[in-house]
């Protein structure tokens, strides 16, 4: 994104500069050349070639009503009107002083004495914006569509014609209209050398193709920024107005993709369709722009209001006939004024609050509203600057000057998130030596913490060591007392629980003592392949005698009756199940049953799971069951001692196996532990 925000600083104050100042020149020097008229100068000859190009402006004659060809106007008895082009001719009157109405037929006629035999002579022919014939000396040299309120059909499309040698020059035109409401000839006629009008054709044409290419190029630009920086809605609406503007020239344009669209793709109603709906759309989509560059100055209410009434308009535009639609050009200037009075009240707001740009956006759009106005008051005739059709020049005026505005939009974006960045940069270096401030008191305490866990293990060894040698005294007393005399029974219940105590002492040591060891052993297990059914027969065996004192049954069973192999560490197991199968017959009372189970898991896994008929757990007893030194609230039935260390112990085996261990209860009801092992059957 740096990347595109960077070359889209270079396009705004270098290329973006440059491609508005060629196409202001462009337009410019468009508007700028004009030739004159043959009534204001005397044509210029070399040998018999006419020189220069003249515009055909004064002294047509105008036949209202009737559509005559050169043979029929010479015998006509009917007065003509004389009359200047162009111009509609809605704008001509009668002997009363009427206006001809919009829509009927009518031939106009041209003629001139050329003084002298003249070749290569060519006569440029502009788009007529009706059905029309054209006669040059009585040869028809061109025909758009059908005549005739009948079968009626428009065609638009500008011809050049290479005359034959002359000394007489007389043009006659046969116009339709049925569907419009500009009639007439509206554009001048040309005559000249041939060369000259088609090099001035190819050139027109070749500047509306680079300046459709330069539109498309701005428009695409604009809509690639926005995939990226969806949050500037301003870039989307700028690349539609670029479409849009696409979408004007390419169906009403002096060049060859118009030419293209004429010749079958696109008839009179969808061409008059496009173009009416992108006109109308283009207010609509420069509201929303001016929107999205200033909210706070803009009302959302009006904005929608003006939407929803282009909305209207675009869709009568859509659906009805070209005859119904045309005239809604008019009523639809009002809205336009009113579209870009408020825009110039949004502007001028934004500027006294002292938005960014807002001077250069109030200028772009002030000299398009003049420049609309001057083309308005021409179309009625009303000439204020003797300028004709200044919005294309007005328009790329005001493109550069939105290219500016986003372009600055963009540069000061792209220097607030250099700031952001640069910002961000500097905490995150701060960050950086915060924490390696605190990895480096970590590590020392860390250190620390080894060390006291070292010395804690060591002196655990030391007091276990110490406090062994206190008991076995103990025991040795013991044994002495009860070989020299003969204890009574009272004497002989106090030996019995001192000699229980001194056994509960010395299995607290020595459970300290192997999972102080346990903890501490980081040396690889020694495994090896063992037969699970084999051990559960062995524990069974053991434990027999154990369980036959409080009359509890023990029983195992395999699954399916399958060889089960695990390869893991035998001691570590038998622990494991030692613990397991003592706390089961330890908590049971006299006369139930335990079971051992042993069976596939999964695929690579064994279980072997010991189910009692005991208290159970509550959930409290399952939150605290595998820490140390945790007295749950489940008691030893038969009066057994528990040190709170036995399933912690197991829980530390069973991680070093790579197995996992889980329980089932329910209280009142006994308990299941199962143990997972990586295993497979054979």
């Amino acid at each position: 994104m740096g990347r595109m925000l960077w070359g889209w600083q270079i396009f705004n104050h270098k290329s973006g500069l440059a491609l508005g100042a060629v196409i202001c020149c462009i337009f410019l020097f468009n508007a700028c050349i004009s030739q004159p008229e043959i009534d204001e100068i005397e044509m210029s000859y070399s040998d018999d070639k006419l020189i220069g190009i003249y515009q055909l402006n004064d002294n047509w004659e105008f036949y209202w009503g009737k559509l005559l060809d050169p043979e029929e106007i010479d015998h006509t008895e009917i007065n003509p009107y004389h009359v200047k082009l162009p111009d509609s001719w809605t704008t001509f009157s009668d002997l009363n002083g009427n206006t001809f109405p919009a829509h009927g037929d009518a031939t106009f006629r041209y003629r001139l004495d050329l003084k002298k035999r003249t070749t290569n002579l060519g006569l440029f022919i502009p788009k007529i914006w009706c059905a029309n014939k054209t006669w040059v000396n009585g040869n028809l040299v061109g025909e758009r569509g059908s005549l005739g309120k009948e079968n009626y059909k428009n065609l638009i499309l500008e011809k050049l014609v290479l005359l034959e040698p002359s000394s007489k020059l007389d043009v006659v035109i046969q116009i339709s209209n049925y569907s419009l409401f500009n009639s007439g000839i509206i554009e001048p006629i040309k005559i000249g050398d041939y060369n000259l009008l088609n090099q001035q054709k190819q050139t027109n044409g070749a500047l509306n193709i680079f300046w459709i290419g330069c539109v498309f190029v701005i428009g695409l630009y604009h809509f690639l920024l926005y995939s990226s920086r969806k949050d500037f809605l301003s870039l989307l609406y700028f690349g539609i107005i670029c479409l849009l503007i696409i979408v004007k020239l390419s169906v009403f344009g002096n060049h060859f993709i118009y030419e293209f669209l004429k010749n079958g793709i696109l008839n009179f109603k969808w061409q008059s369709t496009l173009y009416y709906i992108s006109t109308y759309m283009l207010a609509a989509v420069g509201l929303y722009y001016i929107k999205s560059l200033y909210p706070q100055e803009t009302s959302l209410k009006i904005t929608r209001i003006f939407g929803i009434i282009i909305s209207l308009y675009c869709l009568f535009v859509l659906l009805t006939p070209v005859k119904l639609f045309s005239p809604t050009i008019f009523p639809f200037q009002a809205v336009i004024l009113l579209c870009g009075a408020y825009i110039i009240y949004v502007l001028i707001r934004a500027f006294l609050s002292k938005r960014r740009e807002a001077n250069i956006q109030l200028v772009g759009i002030v000299i398009m509203i003049i420049a609309s106005i001057n083309d308005a008051l021409d179309e009625f005739g009303i000439d204020i600057t003797n300028q004709h059709e200044m919005v294309p020049i007005a328009f790329a005026a005001l493109l550069i000057f939105q290219i500016i505005v986003i372009g600055k939009r963009f540069t000061h974006t792209y220097a607030e998130l250099q700031d952001e960045v640069t910002e961000r940069t500097k905490q995150i270096s701060m960050q950086k030596e915060k924490i390696a401030e605190q990895n480096m008191m970590l590590k020392e305490k860390n250190e620390t913490l080894a060390q006291l866990n070292s010395e804690k293990d060591n002196l655990m060894n030391v007091v276990a060591h110490d406090l062994k040698a206190p008991f076995n005294k103990i025991r040795g007393l013991l044994n002495i007392v009860q070989t020299l005399s003969e204890p009574n029974a009272e004497v002989q219940e106090c030996l019995g629980m001192i000699e229980k105590v001194s056994d509960s002492g010395e299995k607290l040591i020595k459970n300290l003592l192997d999972i102080n060891t346990i903890e501490s052993d980081d040396q690889e297990l020694e495994v090896k392949e063992l037969n699970l059914g084999d051990i559960l027969d062995q524990l069974s065996k053991a434990y027999q005698l154990q369980a036959s004192n409080k009359e509890i049954k023990l029983a195992s069973t395999i699954d399916d009756h399958e060889i089960l192999t695990l390869e893991t560490n035998e001691n570590y197991l038998l622990r494991i199940m030692d613990n397991l199968i003592s706390n089961a017959l330890k908590f049971s009372k006299n006369k139930t049953t335990v079971v051992l189970k042993a069976g596939k898991y999964t695929e690579n896994e064994l279980f072997i799971s010991i189910k009692d008929e005991g208290p159970g757990f509550t959930d409290e007893d399952k939150r605290l069951l595998f820490k140390k030194f945790q007295q749950l609230s489940a008691k030893p039935t038969g009066g057994e001692s528990s040190t709170g260390l036995g399933l912690a112990i197991i829980k530390i085996l069973v991680e070093k196996l790579n197995g996992k261990i889980t329980l089932d209860s329910t209280p009142g009801e006994g308990s299941t532990f199962t143990l997972t092992l990586p295993g497979k059957t054979g």
